[in-house]
């Protein structure tokens, strides 16, 4: 019998009574009968009415409770992100960082990752082994690193993402030469006053970016393209038949390990005129060194001396190869010296061997259009070049051997005792930080000074760090640093320059100089 629509009682003497709620309830179970569904979730009871009904579930506030708890830690991740990039972005505008090119004066994390990924479209040419390879070779040409004082805000090997205050760190000079004479060349690696950070190319890339966008000293080791260079270099003969058996190169030579650079005006009576205009300010200027022509071999048998023929006094000889910025392509030509008819150049072979070095925007070139070419420094034992000023940015690599640096910052300017503007040797000191006696005697009580030494006292306040450069290594110096080089040994580097900033230019120009 079908069953009724309505609700009726059992009892035929009572009347029957009609409810529309069951009337609606029981219309809603036909229909969902026949889609196929159960009805309500929950389980079905049976009422008195005998009626099956679905009981509602209770309601649970934690299942709520979590998922606020999901949502609430979201929107805050999204927040400090957002808060953390505002704040990164606005840190390294404020120190002048460059962006998406390697030359502009914004930065956003667009061009932050497009510069990295520019820089590694070359390195991605070598393969994980090839780079293991390369690391373990010239890690084993290399000697163990110099230690470092400690008590410093940063740890030089694993320095922060950006320049800490105070960065680099500096002592007084007459700690640092006292600590190490210069024409010293010990046996035993001593603890040096490094204050620059030394960053790994796989790993700390991102942290030299940072620094040399902040216009700060640094090294960088371990590149591939540099690394290998290296291995290269490090075979027999292989320079000899890159530069040319008897082709002669610029080459400057001193009685002593003192090579003071100088220039003079093109012309005949050069040195003539030189003298008598010093004579007239009362001095005798005579040239600190001669440039003369050598073929590569006859360096290298000169440098290669037993260490008694290279003492402080002993004759140096410093070999030069120049690749000029015009010729810097592969079609490259051979250019006549001008002191030698039967010489011929074959420097901008360099362009070949340091590619990392063309006059194209790269990290190592950071103005192309400002670039000056390759200048490549042989070393012997004992080589000193005086401290000077460089007016541009310099990427120095070493590509055999070793070289200590010692650096200060521009603000040193009026206390490390240059010649002046106009002198030959401008830009360089006047004093032999070798002579450590002697600028201890400035000092001494009771002694009385003419208005030269006077001025030399000064020098007691200038501060100044140092770095021992490694096969492999890459020093960054920005414009206007102050940079005294040493040869600890035979030794092959080569710099490129690309343009300047205008950091440093104030203390400069108040030294008198960079007119």
């Amino acid at each position: 019998m079908r069953q009724a629509i309505g609700a009726y009682t059992k009892n035929k003497k009572s009347t029957a009574t009609f409810n529309p709620c069951q009337q609606q309830y029981h219309q809603e179970q036909r229909l969902s009968s026949r889609r196929g569904v159960t009805g309500i979730t929950g389980t079905p009871t049976m009422t008195r009415q005998g009626v099956v009904r679905r009981r509602k579930k209770q309601f649970k506030p934690v299942s709520y409770y979590y998922t606020g708890i999901i949502i609430l830690v979201f929107f805050s991740l999204v927040v400090c992100s957002s808060v953390s990039y505002f704040l990164y972005s606005y840190s390294f505008s404020r120190r002048g960082v460059q962006s998406s090119s390697f030359s502009n004066d914004r930065v956003d994390s667009k061009g932050y990752n497009n510069l990295h990924n520019k820089q590694n479209s070359y390195v991605n040419k070598f393969d994980k082994s090839e780079i293991r390879r390369l690391t373990t070779f010239v890690e084993s040409v290399r000697n163990v690193l110099y230690k470092h004082w400690g008590g410093m805000p940063y740890d030089v090997n694993n320095c922060p993402p950006q320049p800490p205050d105070n960065y680099p760190i500096e002592w007084p000079i007459l700690d640092v030469l006292s600590n190490w004479k210069p024409n010293d060349i010990p046996e035993e690696r001593k603890t040096i006053y490094q204050g620059l950070c030394r960053f790994n190319y796989q790993k700390e890339f991102y942290k030299a970016l940072a620094y040399r966008r902040a216009e700060k000293p640094f090294i960088l080791r371990d590149d591939p393209q540099i690394l290998k260079v290296v291995e290269r270099w490090s075979k027999p003969n292989y320079l000899s038949s890159v530069l040319g058996e008897g082709v002669r190169y610029m080459t400057e030579y001193s009685e002593s390990n003192h090579l003071m650079f100088y220039r003079t005006k093109k012309g005949e009576g050069v040195f003539e005129r030189q003298r008598k205009r010093h004579r007239n300010r009362g001095e005798e200027w005579v040239p600190p060194i001669q440039k003369l022509t050598m073929t590569y071999d006859e360096w290298l048998e000169k440098a290669n001396q037993p260490k008694i023929a290279m003492g402080p006094d002993k004759p140096h000889w410093y070999f030069r190869v120049n690749a000029k910025k015009e010729n810097g392509t592969k079609n490259h030509r051979p250019q006549k010296l001008e002191r030698d008819s039967s010489s011929v150049d074959r420097g901008n072979v360099m362009y070949d061997e340091l590619p990392f070095f063309q006059p194209e925007e790269s990290f190592y070139i950071v103005d192309p259009t400002e670039t000056r070419g390759i200048n490549c420094r042989f070393g012997m034992m004992g080589n000193i070049a005086e401290c000077h000023y460089d007016s541009s940015r310099n990427f120095i690599v070493l590509l055999g051997g070793e070289r200590r640096y010692i650096l200060s910052h521009p603000k040193n300017c009026p206390n490390l005792a240059l010649y002046p503007f106009g002198h030959p040797s401008a830009r360089h000191t006047k004093l032999d930080w070798s002579d450590i006696d002697m600028l201890e005697h400035f000092f001494e009580e009771g002694y009385e000074q003419n208005n030269e030494e006077r001025e030399n006292t000064k020098f007691s306040n200038a501060m100044v760090n140092e770095v021992v450069l490694q096969a492999g290594d890459a020093l960054y110096l920005p414009t206007n640093w102050f940079h005294h080089i040493i040869s600890l040994g035979l030794n092959w580097q080569c710099n490129a320059r690309s343009g300047s900033t205008k950091h440093y230019n104030e203390v400069i120009h108040q030294c008198g100089l960079n007119k």
